[in-house]
C-alpha cells in the first residue's frame, strides 16, 4: 500500500513539474515584456515633456523676448512638470542666460550647472542628433536645440535647453504594478496547480480502485 502510495505520488510529481515550469518561464517572460514595455512608455513620457517645454519656451520667447518673460515662462514650466533643472544655455558662448537655480544666470555652463551635470551636458551635446537623453542614476537628461530672439541685437540665435528629470517616481510605480502583477499572475499559476494536483489525485485514486477490484 505504502509502495502504491509512492508511486502515485511520484507520478503526479513528474506530471506536475512540466506544468510549473512553463507556468514559471511564462511568467517571467511576461514580465520581461511589461518592463520592456513599461520603460519604453516612461522615456516616450519624458521626451513629450521635453518637447512640449521646448515648444512653450519659443512661443513665449515670440510673443514677448524679454529676459524677465523667458525667466518666468522657465521657472513655471519646470514648477509645473516637477523638473529639477532647466536652464536655456546659449550655443556661441556657453553662457547660462535663464535657469530655474536663478543664482547661476550669467555663469558658464562648466560652473553653472555644477560637475555631475555637466558632463552629462557635454556628453549630450556630442551626441548632437545621435541621441537626445542620457538616464543616470535614476535621473533623466535631455538636451534640445532651440533658435530664439536675441532682444539685443533682435535677431535668431541657437541654444540649448539642458532639462534633468527625477524618474523615481516613474520607476516606483513600475515596480509596484509589476509587483501586483506578478502577485496575481502567481496566484493563478498556484491555484491552476492545485486543480491540476486534484484531479490527477483523483484519477490515480479511480486507478487503484479498478485494481484492487480486479484483483
Amino acid at each position: 500500500m505504502m509502495l502504491l502510495n509512492k508511486i502515485k505520488s511520484s507520478l503526479i510529481f513528474k506530471l506536475t513539474l512540466p506544468i510549473v515550469i512553463i507556468g514559471l518561464v511564462l511568467l517571467l517572460i511576461l514580465l520581461a515584456l511589461y518592463k520592456q514595455q513599461a520603460d519604453t512608455r516612461v522615456i516616450q513620457q519624458f521626451n513629450s515633456i521635453t518637447k512640449n517645454v521646448s515648444d512653450s519656451l519659443v512661443i513665449a520667447v515670440e510673443a514677448n523676448a524679454e529676459p524677465e518673460n523667458l525667466l518666468r515662462v522657465l521657472s513655471a514650466l519646470a514648477a509645473q512638470n516637477k523638473i529639477l533643472r532647466l536652464a536655456i544655455i546659449e550655443h556661441a558662448t556657453d553662457i547660462i542666460v535663464a535657469d530655474n537655480q536663478h543664482a547661476n544666470i550669467g555663469l558658464k555652463a562648466q560652473h553653472g550647472l555644477g560637475h555631475s551635470d555637466y558632463i552629462t551636458y557635454s556628453q549630450l551635446k556630442n551626441f548632437r542628433e545621435a541621441k537626445s537623453h542620457l538616464i543616470n542614476n535614476n535621473i533623466y537628461y535631455a538636451l534640445s536645440t532651440i533658435r530664439l530672439i536675441t532682444p539685443q541685437v533682435n535677431r535668431l540665435r541657437k541654444y540649448h535647453i539642458f532639462l534633468s528629470y527625477n524618474e523615481t517616481e516613474a520607476i516606483n510605480r513600475i515596480s509596484n504594478d509589476l509587483i501586483k502583477f506578478s502577485t496575481l499572475f502567481g496566484s493563478g499559476i498556484l491555484v491552476m496547480l492545485f486543480a491540476v494536483y486534484l484531479v490527477q489525485r483523483k484519477i490515480f485514486e479511480r486507478g487503484g480502485c479498478r485494481t484492487r477490484h480486479v484483483s
